[in-house]
């Protein structure tokens, strides 16, 4: 599966915080089609959870995962 620049944006944003509200993603990165990606990045494996509870959602790193060769813990 090939990642978008917006999907490796937001994966960084989320590898930097471990949890992150969806206002919040939708704040830094300033992206369009936000849910697109965070399924994009959970059907790859490199996010593990995304619970969405009316406008708020979470998206958890995974321990451990590996993005362009870097471990992320």
């Amino acid at each position: 599966m090939m990642l978008t620049q917006q999907d490796i944006k937001l994966l960084s944003i989320i590898k930097e915080r471990k949890v992150v509200r969806l206002g919040e993603l939708k704040a830094l990165s300033n992206c369009e089609g936000l849910a697109e990606s965070l399924m994009r990045l959970r059907d790859a494996g490199l996010i593990t959870y995304i619970e969405s509870i009316g406008a708020n959602a979470y998206a958890i790193t995974q321990k451990g995962m590996k993005f362009n060769g870097n471990l992320y813990a």
